[in-house]
C-alpha cells in the first residue's frame, strides 16, 4: 500500500481559532450546548465529485458481494460525504466524544489533495535553495548519499517557502488533550492561513521547467534511486501532485484556509 501524502484544507477559524476553545470549555463544563451551536453555523460542503466516487465504490462492492464490514465502511463514508450527519436533529444528539471528531475534522474530507509518491522530486525541482544545500543535510545509507529533505532534522538550515509548502512551518493543532485535527497516522504538520497565502504567491510566480529537464535532473542527484523508476509513470504522478499542490494552495488563500499536511499508511 505505501504512504500516502495529501494536503487537507482547513477552515482556521471554525476549527482552531473558534471550535477548539469551546471544546475546551465544554470539556470543563460537562455541557455541549456551544459546541452543538458552533457546528450548527457552518453548513457541510459537499464535494460532488468525492460523493459520486463513493457512490460508484459502493455500487462495485455490492456487486462483488463483498463482506459487509467493507460495505459498512463504505456506506459510512458516503453518508459522511452528503452530510448526512450533520442535520441539526443528529447535532443535537450528539455526546461528547463524538462532538469532538466531528470538529477536528470539520469537512476535511471534502478537502483532500493527494500529492502522490513524487512529490519530494516537485520539491526538489521547484527549490533552488534545497538543491544549493544538498551536500549540507545528506543520510549515508550504505555506499549511496541520500539527499534529506526534511529540514527540522537540521536545525542551522533556514527551511525555504517550499519546505513549509511540503512540509509544514508549525505543529499540528491540537485539542484541549493534545489530540490534533485530521486524521493522519505517521505525519502530521500545519500552514496556518497566512503562510499558506505566501505560499498560494509563490507558486502563482512558478511553473514546472520541461519534463526531460526534471528528470535529467533527478538522475544526476538520485541515480541510487531514478534507475529504478518508470518514467512515465513517474512524470505522470509529478504533473497530477503538482496540480493537486497548486489547487490546494490557490482555494486554501482565496478561502482563508490553513492546510494541514498528512501522511498514513
Amino acid at each position: 500500500m505505501g504512504i500516502e501524502w495529501r494536503l487537507c484544507l482547513v477552515d482556521h477559524e471554525h476549527v482552531v481559532e473558534r471550535g477548539l476553545p469551546l471544546l475546551a470549555a465544554a470539556n470543563r463544563s460537562g455541557l455541549l450546548d456551544d459546541v452543538r451551536t458552533h457546528l450548527l453555523s457552518k453548513p457541510w460542503e459537499s464535494d460532488a465529485d468525492v460523493v459520486r466516487m463513493l457512490e460508484e465504490r459502493l455500487k462495485v462492492l455490492a456487486g462483488l458481494n463483498s463482506p459487509e464490514m467493507l460495505l459498512d465502511h463504505a456506506r459510512r463514508a458516503l453518508a459522511e460525504a452528503r452530510g448526512d450527519h450533520v442535520t441539526p436533529a443528529e447535532i443535537r444528539e450528539l455526546d461528547f466524544r463524538t462532538a469532538r471528531r466531528l470538529l477536528r475534522g470539520w469537512n476535511m474530507s471534502q478537502r483532500v489533495y493527494p500529492q502522490g509518491s513524487m512529490f519530494d522530486l516537485i520539491h526538489w525541482t521547484v527549490d533552488a535553495r534545497r538543491r544549493e544545500r544538498a551536500e549540507e543535510a545528506v543520510l549515508q545509507i550504505g555506499e549511496a548519499k541520500v539527499i534529506e529533505p526534511h529540514w527540522r532534522l537540521y536545525p542551522g538550515l533556514e527551511p525555504t517557502v517550499w519546505d513549509h509548502a511540503y512540509y509544514g512551518s508549525a505543529e499540528t493543532p491540537v485539542d484541549f488533550d493534545g489530540i490534533p485535527i485530521g486524521g493522519g497516522s505517521l505525519f502530521g504538520s500545519y500552514n496556518p492561513p497566512t503562510v499558506a497565502a505566501a505560499i498560494a504567491d509563490e507558486i502563482a510566480r512558478t511553473r514546472l521547467p520541461g519534463w526531460p529537464e526534471i528528470l535529467q535532473e533527478f538522475a544526476r542527484t538520485h541515480s541510487w534511486i531514478a534507475g529504478k523508476l518508470q518514467e512515465e509513470q513517474v512524470e505522470k504522478d509529478v504533473r497530477a501532485g503538482w496540480e493537486q499542490t497548486v489547487r490546494a494552495y490557490e482555494t486554501a488563500a482565496k478561502r482563508g484556509f490553513g492546510v494541514l499536511i498528512e501522511a498514513s499508511d
